[in-house]
């Protein structure tokens, strides 16, 4: 398959796209689209950060120059570069950089982000808690989801 071709988390993992457990990897598998279904709990927190956080849509892209071998997103003006990490049957999304309004941003003033993906009982999981130091929690979801069984 064409590296081009490839699904995005394919690219970005290379050889370890392999270790990822099938439930994880079908989920990601974009080729052909993808139709889901499942269930997720959002909480938001009550800081002014997170009474900011209205809309909430992202979009991933492989990142390039220094952040070739990483996964980017996007939210609005910020822009995450993670590490994918393939560590015991979970696929954690590690944050490397990040920006804001392109200008890069010391780790040190980073958001807190704990985010995975696992498979529990057959199913596809997502685990994402976003939080700033001191002020606590800016927004959690997590949930499960699988894909219709082919006709």
């Amino acid at each position: 398959m064409s590296e081009l071709r490839a699904p995005l988390y394919q690219r970005v993992l290379g050889s370890a796209w392999h270790e990822l457990p099938a439930e994880i990897r079908e989920m990601h598998d974009l080729r052909s689209g993808l139709t889901a279904h499942g269930t997720a709990a959002v909480e938001r927190g009550t800081g002014l950060l997170a009474r900011l956080v209205e809309t909430f849509s992202s979009a991933q892209f492989a990142g390039y120059g220094r952040d070739e071998h990483l996964l980017c997103e996007r939210f609005g003006w910020l822009t995450f570069a993670m590490a994918l990490v393939v560590e015991g049957g979970r696929l954690e999304l590690v944050p490397r950089r990040w920006r804001v309004f392109g200008i890069s941003i010391p780790m040190s003033l980073c958001l807190r982000v704990d985010a995975y993906e696992s498979v529990e009982a057959g199913r596809f999981h997502f685990h994402v808690d976003i939080r700033r130091p001191l002020t606590g929690l800016i927004m959690r979801y997590r949930g499960a989801l699988s894909r219709p069984e082919p006709i």
